[in-house]
């Protein structure tokens, strides 16, 4: 397939200590961390470059970061350093709260995409819900004029979880000012046939993305579902519930699979000693 651009990282928070970098960061003012002098450092030659070679690519470097208030209103020497044309990508995954990003705050860059380590294997949060958060990050990415959002897309469909994180995504980004309900009564109507039941599959949905797949919350989740399903009218409105009743029974089989009685004495003191691993919510 075509490649569309590039996305240059240097590897977060890394500096090099030889007497060349130590040389050019000097002369770089400002009070910015070594990290990011770096960053621009690396980057702007070869970014530069790309850019002539493919003016029309889409052309990315990471930060590892967040932007703050402080940067916003004084930006950091290096923003200068890396051709404007090329696109600044951000770390959101700390600030999507009111508290770390407030109304009207935009990076310092011009042109920006946000990245979300969510829905993935190295953050454990495959079966783990989003739809509130990416409605949320999709809004304030809007409000500060990015030109998009990168997250995750290593597992398949097939996890309900990740199926409702795809959709959510896909109407968000294009509808970013769109409310939950308008999503529910869009895309997730297609899933039964039925707004009502989309509706009443988004509250379950939602209230699992508030308490985490917790025992009590699957338990809950199965009962309302269960009832949903026995309501249901439509015969894809029963297959999707039946899926999703599927899926919560999987993730609470797996919670009470890894339960343990420890008490042969020496795997006792072994435990007491060395720990061991166990799922969220094992007993």
């Amino acid at each position: 397939f075509d490649i569309g651009g590039i996305n240059f990282e240097i590897g977060d928070f890394f500096v090099c200590h030889c007497d060349d970098c130590k040389r050019a960061r000097a002369a770089i003012p400002g009070t910015a961390e070594d990290y990011y002098k770096d960053m621009a450092i690396s980057i702007a030659p070869v970014a530069e470059l790309a850019h002539q070679i493919a003016p029309d690519a889409w052309l990315s470097y990471a930060t590892y970061t967040g932007f703050t208030p402080a940067m916003a209103a004084q930006p950091p020497a290096w923003v200068k350093l890396i051709p404007e044309q090329i696109i600044c990508q951000w770390t959101l995954t700390g600030m999507v709260s009111d508290e770390a990003w407030p109304d009207g705050l935009r990076p310092p860059t011009a042109r920006n995409i946000g990245y979300l380590h969510w829905g993935n294997k190295s953050t454990h949060s495959v079966h783990r819900f989003f739809t509130a958060r990416i409605q949320d990050v999709c809004r304030r990415a809007a409000d500060a004029g990015f030109l998009g959002l990168v997250t995750y897309g290593e597992d398949p469909a097939s996890i309900m979880t990740m199926r409702l994180f795809y959709t959510a995504w896909s109407f968000f980004l294009d509808h970013p000012y769109a409310t939950l309900d308008d999503f529910a009564s869009g895309p997730l109507t297609g899933w039964f046939n039925s707004t009502p039941d989309a509706r009443r599959f988004l509250r379950i949905a939602l209230d699992l993305e508030k308490s985490g797949m917790t025992r009590a919350a699957l338990s809950a989740a199965l009962e309302a579902a269960g009832a949903a399903r026995r309501a249901a009218s439509q015969d894809r409105a029963r297959d999707t519930w039946t899926e999703f009743i599927a899926y919560l029974q999987g993730r609470l089989a797996e919670i009470e699979a890894a339960d343990r009685v420890i008490e042969d004495p020496a795997e006792v003191a072994a435990a007491m000693t060395e720990g061991f691993r166990v799922p969220q919510e094992t007993s």
